[in-house]
């Protein structure tokens, strides 16, 4: 199953552009884009799913600012969401 979304679970400060969003876990290829409004990450969309995650770790990098962390929801095969660890720098 895939990466269903990402919350952000602290937005952040100071962030002058969009910071990299990196998806790692035990499945692959989930890509994901941070937006950024007022230095702060204002949203995190999905480009790509990805497939056979059972966890997923969202770390947030760059983009001039701090403190941001996000938590991956995933989709099992049956349809529920599920939650998992954050990580940021």
């Amino acid at each position: 199953s895939g990466i269903n979304s990402i919350v952000i679970n602290n937005p952040g400060t100071s962030y002058e552009s969009a910071p990299t969003v990196t998806i790692t876990g035990d499945g692959s290829g989930a890509i994901a884009v941070a937006k950024i409004a007022n230095g702060k990450i204002s949203r995190i969309d999905i480009t790509s799913k990805g497939t056979d995650y059972t966890y997923a770790i969202v770390s947030i990098d760059g983009g001039g600012g701090s403190g941001a962390t996000a938590s991956a929801l995933m989709e099992n095969d049956y349809g529920t969401i599920r939650i998992f660890g954050e990580g940021a720098n």
